[in-house]
């Protein structure tokens, strides 16, 4: 009796396991419907549409970027935190972008919460950014999610063509450990095909 117990225990928490750890994967709680709908204004700077594989004019949604994976930096430009993030955010940018297995495949999107068009050129220009970013002014991406977004965030997102996106995953603050953010980068990309 007592060995049936403990086996229906142990069943028990494994069913409980998997929503742990999906909780853990996505602290924001991000809501893929609201995510899928928001739009985000139409790249100012040449190339940026190009980066992102937009073809037509205006606002668009993360789904239509033509990338496996796109990691959205959610900064503002008056955060300490982002600016002390940046040169990670800058190798993270370089490893990709040397991998040839990675670039194209994985795409980088800045979102400036609270921030307008002059903000996020500063923060992009001080900084270097080599990606997209643009401005949230109206911070309507924390309708997306259920928990407050303080910066820096990170959400990355699995995405295929006619699919809506899906949130792999979703990192608060600084990326400390960018190889080991870049792991789970590979190890998403992995196993989609």
């Amino acid at each position: 009796m007592r060995r049936i117990l403990v086996v229906s225990i142990a069943v028990g928490l494994c069913h409980l396991l998997p929503a742990a750890s999906s909780l853990a994967e996505d602290p924001l709680g991000m809501h893929a419907d609201v995510l899928n709908s928001y739009k985000i204004q139409e790249p100012e700077r040449p190339g940026d549409k190009t980066y992102l594989g937009l073809t037509a004019s205006g606002p668009f949604s993360v789904g239509q970027v033509k990338a496996e994976v796109l990691i959205v930096q959610i900064f503002s430009m008056y955060c300490p935190h982002c600016q002390a993030d940046a040169p990670n955010v800058l190798s993270l940018c370089g490893l990709i972008d040397k991998d040839p297995k990675l670039k194209g495949r994985v795409k980088l999107l800045g979102l400036g919460l609270n921030n307008t068009w002059y903000e996020v050129d500063f923060f992009r220009n001080k900084y270097k950014m080599p990606f997209p970013m643009i401005p949230d002014e109206q911070g309507t991406f924390q309708s997306a999610a259920k928990e407050t977004i303080r910066t820096p965030a990170y959400v990355v997102l699995k995405l295929s063509p006619g699919k809506p996106a899906e949130v792999a995953f979703t990192k608060l603050r600084a990326i400390k450990g960018v190889e080991e953010f870049l792991d789970q980068i590979r190890k998403l990309l992995a196993s989609k095909g």
